[in-house]
């Protein structure tokens, strides 16, 4: 006993030892949070990954915590979702049925926008349920000073 508390001693004299065990202690609690929290099924899904899991993260974007270590803010991912649009702020959608067999539904998403750099990608995700003729798609992106940008059409 008197051998450990003398290396612990030892060991308190050293600052870099010190932070070096407050982090060893640190991912020793994430580890117990999380293994804790999150439910076994539900972790394994996500370790193993695929497609089906991760398809809406960009494969080679930096994480967002970089923009704390950098003087320009970079974008970050986001995601909107019209499916739940009465519920989320800054989305509109208005359906108008032309006649029997089309109509037309204009979904507008306005947000902000406070990043230093043009976004490098853009996904969008439909689904979409028709009898005979597939949904013709088509994208708009108007800035804040008004212009217009065709993003697509497609059909």
């Amino acid at each position: 006993m008197k051998t450990l508390i003398k290396n612990i001693k030892e060991i308190l004299k050293y600052p870099s030892a010190i932070a070096g065990l407050f982090i060893i202690f640190l991912l020793f609690m994430t580890a117990v949070y999380a293994m804790a929290t999150i439910p076994y099924q539900k972790a394994i899904r996500l370790w193993r990954g695929g497609e089906e899991i991760w398809y809406a993260n960009p494969k080679y974007a930096p994480p967002a915590w970089t923009n704390f270590f950098s003087k320009d803010k970079k974008p970050v991912s986001f995601t909107l979702n019209s499916a739940n649009a009465e519920s989320e702020e800054g989305v509109t959608k208005v359906f108008e049925i032309r006649d029997q067999d089309t109509s037309r539904t204009d979904i507008t998403f306005t947000f902000d926008y406070n990043y230093d750099d043009f976004p490098q990608e853009m996904a969008v995700y439909f689904t979409s349920s028709f009898d005979e003729k597939q949904p013709f798609a088509s994208l708009l992106w108007i800035t804040p000073d008004g212009r217009e940008i065709r993003i697509t059409d497609m059909g």
